[in-house]
């Protein structure tokens, strides 16, 4: 939870993340992912999902990302992504099977400023914050997967917790929640 506190923060000094944004946000998550690619990419991430309640943020639901590429490239970063989520529907499909598909072509050298990119309308039902460091340069199709990490939720939670049970408040917050979700509120 640590490292997604560190990069909560670092997209909110940086004013990369508008504060209105977060504000009226139905759900985020938060990852750091590495990823090494030489023609065939993949890479990995670990983060946390928290959702709106009635009464603030929920506990935050530990979530992992794999993902695999390929096409003309050659590199290695480590990124920082926040998505923010607009939509219930959204949300559900994400805890639920998460799996997404994306194309995507670009370059990195040494540290880079925030992007963003959604889908969805006006106001998007997903948006995407990345910041990126490393070494990339290329043109891929990529694959990536999101996953509640049911084995991390059992060693904070409980074996018999589940995702519902953590997003519900049914089981108390690991340490460090109160500090995660004082940096959600700004």
């Amino acid at each position: 939870m640590g490292e997604s506190l560190t990069t909560l923060e670092a997209f909110r000094q940086s004013k990369s993340i508008p504060p209105e944004v977060l504000e009226g946000a139905k759900g985020v998550a938060i990852l750091r992912r590495g990823d090494g690619s030489f023609i065939v990419g993949g890479g990995g991430a670990q983060g946390v999902f928290l959702s709106r309640t009635r009464t603030g943020w929920s506990n935050p639901v530990s979530i992992e990302s794999w993902s695999v590429s390929l096409g003309l490239q050659a590199g290695h970063t480590t990124t920082e992504v926040v998505m923010v989520f607009n939509s219930d529907d959204e949300i559900a499909s994400f805890l639920k099977s998460g799996t997404y598909m994306m194309g995507g072509a670009g370059a990195a050298f040494g540290k880079s400023s925030a992007s963003v990119s959604s889908s969805g309308g006006p106001v998007p039902k997903v948006a995407v914050y990345a910041r990126v460091n490393g070494v990339y340069v290329g043109a891929s199709l990529d694959g990536t997967s999101f996953h509640v990490d049911t084995k991390q939720n059992a060693r904070v939670y409980g074996d018999a917790t589940t995702t519902q049970d953590i997003i519900d408040g049914k089981v108390p917050p690991p340490p460090g929640a109160t500090v995660l979700w004082q940096a959600l509120e700004g």
